[in-house]
C-alpha cells in the first residue's frame, strides 16, 4: 500500500488507457487483415474468384495443371469417401488404417485421366517350334512347319497378321500388333493406355500439427461402353535408391477452419485486468475514486459476448470485492482486447457500491 500510495492512480490510469489504445489499435490492424483473408477464402469456397486466383486455378494443358475448386471440410469428407472406393481393397484397408491409427484427415483429391500413346517397331518374332533346314519341295506349311518359314521367310508366302484389342481409347484399340509378314523378324506393338492419376493429401488434424503427406496412386486401363474407367494394371512405387525413393515437399498451410476466431464455451474462463471506478455510499470507501480491477469471468452468454464473473478493487484506501459484467464486441470477426464493465462491490467495511470501468483479457 506504501508503495501504491506514491503512485498517481490518475497516472496509472492514464497508463493503462494508453496501453489499450495501442492494444485496440494493433488488434484492429490485424483483425482487419485476417478478416478479409477470412472473407476472401469463404467467397473462393463460395466460387468468388480474382483473375489471379482464376489463372491459377484453371487447366492448363501447357503446365498440366487439373482445374481446381475450394470444397468446405464436409464435402471434402463426401467426395473423399467416394473417390476411395475406387481403389483396390487392399491400398483402401491401408488408408483406413493410418486414418484410424492417427486421426489423419484428407485435405485434398487431385483426380486427372491421360492418354499415353506410343509405338514400337523393333524387336523379335518367336514362336515355340524347333527350327531346322526345309526341304527342297514343300507342299505347304504345317503346324510343325512353321520354324521353316521363320528360317526361309521366302518359301513361304508374305502373310501380314495384326491383332488389336476390343477395349479402345478415344476411339482407338488399347493396344494393337501389327506384322507385315508374320514369318519375318519386324513387328510394331502399338499402345493406347488411359491413365488415372490420383493424389490423395493427409495431414494430421489442425488442432494437432502441420505435418501433411501424399498418396498417388496410377491406374492403366480403358473406358467402357458405359463410360466407366476399367482397370487393366496398378503402378507400383519405386524404392531402395534414394535417387528413385519417393519425396514430397510441402509449405505449412492454414485451413479455413483456423482462421476463424477461437470459438469460446459457456464455461471457458478469462482473466480480467485493468482500471476501474467504484462510487461509495455514505463516508465509507473513497468517493469516485479509480482503482485498479483484477478478475475472471467464469459464464459466457451470447457467443462470448457477455460475460460475467467476480473481481477485485483496489487503491491506496479501499479494497473491495464483487461480481460484474463486462461486454466483448467484436470487430471484424475477432474480440477487442478492451471491454467496458459494471456490477457491485462488498468493501472490508461490509458496504456494497457500484463499480464500472474498462477491462483488458489478460487471458
Amino acid at each position: 500500500m506504501l508503495f501504491l500510495s506514491k503512485i498517481s492512480f490518475k497516472v496509472i490510469s492514464v497508463c493503462f488507457l494508453l496501453v489499450f489504445s495501442l492494444s485496440v489499435g494493433h488488434q484492429f490492424w490485424f483483425s482487419y487483415k485476417m478478416s478479409r483473408l477470412e472473407g476472401v477464402v469463404l467467397e473462393q469456397m463460395g466460387g468468388k474468384l480474382s483473375e489471379t486466383a482464376r489463372l491459377i486455378s484453371r487447366m492448363d494443358e501447357r503446365l498440366k495443371t487439373a482445374e481446381s475448386r475450394m470444397v468446405s471440410p464436409r464435402e471434402m469428407e463426401v467426395l473423399s469417401e467416394e473417390v476411395l472406393r475406387s481403389l483396390n481393397e487392399e491400398t483402401l484397408k491401408e488408408i483406413n488404417r493410418l486414418r484410424d491409427e492417427t486421426g489423419a484427415q484428407i485435405t485434398s483429391i487431385s483426380q486427372r485421366f491421360s492418354r499415353i500413346q506410343a509405338e514400337m517397331n523393333k524387336g523379335f518374332s518367336k514362336f515355340g517350334v524347333v527350327a531346322s533346314p526345309p526341304p527342297e519341295k514343300w507342299g505347304g506349311v504345317r503346324a510343325e512347319e512353321v520354324g521353316w518359314c521363320i528360317s526361309s521367310p521366302s518359301s513361304c508366302e508374305v502373310t501380314p497378321f495384326s491383332w488389336v484389342t476390343e477395349y479402345e481409347v478415344g476411339g482407338f484399340p488399347v493396344a494393337q500388333f501389327k506384322s507385315e509378314n508374320i514369318w519375318g523378324q519386324e513387328f510394331s506393338l502399338k499402345l493406347n493406355l488411359a491413365f488415372r492419376v490420383l493424389t490423395i493429401g493427409l495431414s494430421e488434424r489442425d488442432e494437432d500439427g502441420a505435418v501433411q503427406n501424399q498418396g498417388v496412386h496410377i491406374q492403366a486401363g480403358y473406358f467402357s461402353e458405359g463410360g466407366s474407367f476399367v482397370v487393366l494394371a496398378e503402378d507400383k512405387l519405386m524404392k531402395g535408391d534414394p535417387s528413385l525413393d519417393p519425396k514430397f515437399f510441402y509449405v505449412p498451410k492454414v485451413s479455413p477452419s483456423a482462421l476463424q476466431r477461437n470459438k469460446i464455451g459457456l464455461f471457458t474462463p478469462s482473466f480480467l485486468a485493468g482500471v476501474g471506478y467504484a462510487l461509495s455510499r455514505g463516508d465509507v470507501g473513497s468517493r469516485g475514486d479509480v482503482g485498479l480491477l483484477v478478475g475472471g469471468s467464469v459464464l459466457n452468454l451470447l457467443d462470448a459476448q457477455i460475460r460475467i464473473g467476480a473481481d477485485v478493487f483496489l487503491n491506496t484506501s479501499y479494497l473491495a470485492g464483487g461480481v460484474m459484467i463486462s461486454y466483448h464486441p467484436l470487430l471484424g470477426g475477432k474480440y477487442l482486447n478492451i471491454a467496458p464493465m459494471m456490477g457491485a462491490l462488498l468493501g472490508t467495511d461490509r458496504e456494497w457500491t457500484m463499480q464500472a470501468g474498462l477491462l483488458f483479457q489478460v487471458w
